[in-house]
């Protein structure tokens, strides 16, 4: 199977599953959003075997799998991988500088990347492409995250999701990933409040039915924004 982390997390929630667990392991392959521990370690107790992989419309397709080993924990899990075999080159710069983040799982910054797989461009849109493909055909994805010494990559958020507060980015998905490791959490997020102090505060939203999502099941942190904005 495969889908977006709110497809395993409704098949998952069922409770006909949730009695039973399945007879044989089923290799779910999850994109569009990163799988968060809480559901990563009650799929595997049902049954499930979640690998993670990264891509997007402009690379056609996935770009960027985890190969896990068996000794790693559901942390280590949720990274997104390292560049499949159609990548030329894949890093995460600093997008001001342009130059390398280190290593060390911390340092954020934008994922850039290189290869055959990559588009040329947005049809008749020279602004939008040129905003996006710089310097020898790297492709500027918009998303955020880190890479851990072993090389593996994680995506922290899209870059226009990270809050900056009192100068200080925060990344919503690491508040998000504290909030899902209650139990009594199943469907809430982080935006930005605007704030005249800080330029940002942190608007932690709940919801009884389920978040605003596209038809992919992304959440639609624009609509959330502005629910954020209007709460003053």
């Amino acid at each position: 199977m495969c889908g977006a982390p709110v497809v395993l997390n409704m098949v998952t929630s069922s409770t006909s599953l949730t009695n039973q667990p399945l007879e044989k392991p089923v290799q779910f392959l999850a994109a569009g959003a990163p799988v968060l521990t809480p559901l990563l370690l009650r799929s595997e107790s049902l049954g499930f075997r979640v690998t993670h992989c990264y891509g997007l419309t402009e690379t056609a397709g996935f770009i960027v799998l985890c190969s896990w080993k068996p000794p790693w924990d559901a942390l280590m899990r949720q990274r997104q991988g390292v560049r499949t075999i159609g990548v030329m080159d894949m890093d995460v710069v600093d997008p001001e500088r342009e130059t390398r983040v280190e290593k060390d799982g911390s340092s954020l910054g934008e994922i850039v990347i290189k290869g055959g797989q990559v588009m040329l461009g947005y049809l008749k849109d020279p602004t939008a492409t040129s905003s996006c493909m710089r310097g020898d055909d790297w492709f500027y994805t918009g998303d955020a995250g880190v890479v851990h010494p072993e090389g593996y990559l994680e995506i922290k958020d899209r870059s226009k999701d990270v809050i900056i507060s009192g100068r200080e980015n925060i990344s919503s998905a690491e508040v998000e990933f504290i909030l899902y490791s209650n139990p009594a959490v199943k469907e809430a997020t982080v935006v930005a409040r605007p704030d005249e102090f800080w330029g940002d505060t942190l608007c932690l939203l709940g919801f009884k039915e389920e978040l605003p999502r596209t038809s992919t099941g992304k959440i639609k942190k624009f609509v959330l924004r502005e629910i954020a904005k209007a709460l003053g």
